[in-house]
């Protein structure tokens, strides 16, 4: 009974600390974002970031802060919420610390995908004119559904993996993620031969990533689709916490790991 209570105690401390770092981190976020949009060629200082904010600011900040800084702050913080919160869920899925879209080969498969959508079906194209050379993306939609279609093809790959080669080993699973993302990589380096170098720019600049072109639009559909997403991991939190302990007891405990697994790589 004494080493119950005291299990009892572990864990109420460890899930005091968790949240302890979850709230620290989500303050140190608003800060830091709200100094990001301070900064600049026109330096604003945070009161009057946040005066702005809730409509109380100069019609100079206004315009600055709610056309200019805000979206890409905001685009920023919220790619960096879903990339988070996609890497935490392909180590738990996959049962592997060291999983995340850029090591099992995701993050090239979708560059190898904008790489088709800019060259193959003319997605990209750069606007030139005496003063300056402007990229830029012609149709985004291409790109963009180019981009999730290869990256998806790479998640699946990763999965058959997982589950046919289950003697593979985290650290096998990495090397054929290694092995997928030099696949990809020379897929985008040929098509980048036989481009012109208006279509490579276009494809190096998508590479690059870039928030400048963020807008309101683009934010309330990344939002929407993060929202959607968390929400569904929470609701499912009970099947994430029994796949820690492994597939086996996972399903003993009547999860459906197949479908657990394969609705959270594809979201």
């Amino acid at each position: 009974m004494a080493d119950r209570i005291m299990q009892l105690q572990s864990y109420d401390t460890f899930v005091r600390r968790k949240r302890f770092v979850l709230l620290t981190a989500i303050l140190a976020t608003i800060v830091i974002a709200l100094f990001a949009v301070g900064s600049g060629s026109l330096h604003i200082p945070v009161p009057e970031v946040i005066k702005t904010i809730f409509a109380k600011g100069d019609a100079q900040s206004r315009t600055v802060i709610f056309s200019i800084r805000l979206p890409r702050v905001t685009a920023a913080v919220i790619v960096g919420a879903a990339l988070a919160v996609s890497g935490a869920v392909m180590q738990c899925v996959l049962q592997n610390p060291l999983a995340s879209p850029s090591t099992l080969g995701v993050s090239q498969g979708a560059a190898f995908g904008a790489a088709v959508g800019i060259i193959v079906f003319g997605g990209g194209v750069v606007n030139s004119d005496s003063a300056a050379t402007a990229i830029a993306i012609n149709n985004p939609y291409i790109v963009t559904l180019c981009a999730f279609i290869c990256g998806l093809i790479s998640t699946f790959v990763i999965i058959i993996i997982s589950q046919f080669k289950k003697d593979l080993g985290p650290g096998g699973l990495i090397l054929a993620g290694v092995a997928l993302s030099s696949l990809f990589t020379g897929g985008s380096t040929l098509l980048q031969y036989f481009a012109d170098e208006t279509k490579i720019s276009t494809v190096v600049f998508w590479t690059f990533g870039n928030l400048g072109s963020a807008g309101w639009t683009e934010l309330l559909i990344l939002a929407v689709v993060l929202f959607a997403s968390l929400v569904y991991f929470l609701l499912n939190g009970w099947n994430y916490n029994a796949m820690e302990s492994g597939a086996d007891t996972a399903r003993s405990l009547g999860v459906n790991t197949r479908a657990v697994m394969l609705i959270s790589m594809g979201t």
